[in-house]
């Protein structure tokens, strides 16, 4: 049902090859007391309150230390790439070092995606722009070259939004979705639901592989997930038919990463810009990483990143026991030009 498709930019086509070569992160990357990939005096600790994001703290250092080598697979709905690229994401990157970033509501077309978004050294980039400015639109950094890039489901109204992409590696594939909201007056809710109706083929077909479902679900599934449940059972995000969709991608043989690893604990991934939601922790978490049941083993660790700011959700970061086989990462120059636009 995927299919590869014009409409979608990525950055191999401006490298020159690289060097065949076995990746692996282990534990002798670990900086002082448990900082990840940078100095903890470096600018981007100077510059961002990070928390968890840069902080291991000694309980979850002890949890990592039993494997040897891991993936760290981050889901971000930015709420815009270019403004999320002039305030928190360059500092946040070089900080959380993570393997695989995958991004929702990039909110920019072609034109708009400049070097400095497209080009980030040690990252191959992927993007699939909504044909409508300013709205939707998928991306993806990998320090992974894929084995092939899918942009297209066959939903016409959703492939031209630009709210999907997929990833396929040697021995897993990596779904990263933006999924309609519904509207606050459910105006879109028939085209919402229809989306998850017609996708659920296509993710029962994978669910017997290794394969990672990322991104912004709109979708809050239990109680656990949402500061005010009573107050909006009847609410955009949280109506009995949209929290079946989740249910029935749970009973498809997927598995929420966040609830596997912390069953009654409430945590959010988006906060209204209104009454201080966000320093309240008033929040809906809407964004997940579900994993098919042959990795449901390999989840390490999951958390959210409340303090991460830029945009109105923060960062959700997934931690596997796996490693990535890859060719090494593009280094760019800046005297290499974008000369071609779609694959």
């Amino acid at each position: 049902m995927f299919a590869q498709a014009d409409g979608g930019f990525d950055s191999h086509t401006l490298r020159h090859g690289g060097i065949e070569q076995w990746w692996l992160t282990s534990l002798e990357n670990w900086g002082p007391q448990g900082h990840v990939g940078s100095n903890p005096s470096s600018s981007a600790f100077a510059s961002l309150k990070l928390g968890y994001g840069g902080y291991c703290p000694p309980e979850r250092k002890r949890a990592w230390c039993g494997n040897v080598v891991h993936m760290k697979i981050v889901s971000w709905n930015v709420n815009g790439i270019r403004s999320i690229f002039k305030t928190t994401f360059r500092d946040w990157l070089a900080s959380e070092n993570p393997d695989v970033v995958c991004l929702q509501e990039i909110k920019a077309d072609t034109a708009s995606l400049t070097e400095e978004i497209t080009q980030i050294d040690g990252y191959f980039a992927y993007f699939n722009p909504g044909l409508k400015k300013g709205h939707s639109g998928v991306a993806i950094y990998s320090k992974v070259e894929p084995v092939s890039v899918e942009r297209k489901l066959g939903i016409p109204r959703f492939d031209a939004e630009g709210r999907c992409l997929k990833l396929t590696f040697r021995d897993f594939a990596l779904l990263n979705f933006y999924m309609p909201n519904g509207g606050r007056f459910k105006d879109d809710m028939p085209y919402k639901l229809d989306v998850y109706t017609q996708l659920f083929p296509v993710l029962k077909e994978l669910s017997g592989q290794e394969t990672v479902l990322a991104g912004d679900f709109n979708i809050a599934h239990t109680e656990l997930d949402l500061y005010y449940p009573k107050q909006n059972e009847d609410n955009t995000m949280f109506t009995p038919k949209e929290r079946e969709q989740i249910s029935t991608l749970i009973n498809l043989g997927y598995v929420d990463t966040f609830r596997c690893k912390h069953p009654q604990q409430k945590a959010y991934t988006w906060w209204s810009y209104a009454y201080n939601s966000r320093q309240n922790d008033i929040g809906w978490r809407i964004d997940y990483v579900f994993v098919s049941k042959p990795l449901e083993k390999l989840i390490v660790d999951s958390f959210t990143q409340r303090e991460i700011v830029g945009s109105d959700h923060g960062p959700y970061v997934v931690v596997l026991a796996k490693s990535f086989d890859t060719k090494t990462p593009p280094v760019y120059k800046k005297t290499q030009i974008q000369d071609s636009l779609f694959s």
